[in-house]
């Protein structure tokens, strides 16, 4: 969830160049695990997730930083075997039950919402700053500024909810759902 300045519209009213000011993301606290790890990992696990993290990061280094591919094998099958082992503590740990429902001012039990900061490490995905994870969404929305919710998963299938607030309550919204072929 966005809020967005807004230069110029649409024919159809619909925002088209926008600046965004913040964004908080609402994501499953299964993405959450590095941030969250401390209060609910048990000292063997943090051993065991630290020892399989160096033995990934040493895999990797040994194939040139790419796993996969012709001359790209060296320990794949132990790689794999503890990225598996990774995936199977964070699962014990936090355990996700997609929900067809998310509130904003309501806890969602496998979700939670944060501040993000734009990665360039990760190609400019928003990370959540772990200082400003909540169980709700701790953003107010204002009369007359405009919003965006990016509802996409993948890249190239957008499904935009642009909407604002009017002074009566009414809410002024558009709701944008297209393909973008690269």
């Amino acid at each position: 969830i966005m809020e967005i300045d807004v230069y110029n519209f649409t024919i159809e009213g619909v925002p088209n160049d926008y600046k965004e000011k913040f964004r908080y993301r609402c994501t499953p606290n299964s993405d959450l695990s590095h941030c969250l790890s401390d209060s609910v990992y048990n000292d063997q696990e943090r051993r065991l997730l630290r020892e399989y993290r160096e033995k990934m990061d040493t895999i990797m280094k040994l194939n040139g930083n790419t796993i996969g591919g012709p001359n790209h094998s060296k320990r794949i099958n132990e790689y794999i075997q503890c990225s598996n082992s990774i995936d199977s503590i964070v699962q014990r740990n936090f355990p996700f039950d997609p929900k067809k429902i998310i509130y904003f001012k309501k806890s969602n039990g496998n979700y939670k919402y944060g501040l993000t900061n734009q990665s360039d490490a990760w190609d400019g995905v928003h990370i959540i700053d772990c200082q400003t994870i909540c169980d709700t969404l701790t953003m107010t929305f204002s009369a007359q500024k405009w919003y965006l919710i990016d509802l996409s998963k993948q890249a190239h299938h957008i499904n935009r909810l642009y909407f604002k607030f009017e002074e009566g309550g009414e809410i002024e919204q558009h709701y944008i759902n297209y393909i973008q072929y690269l």
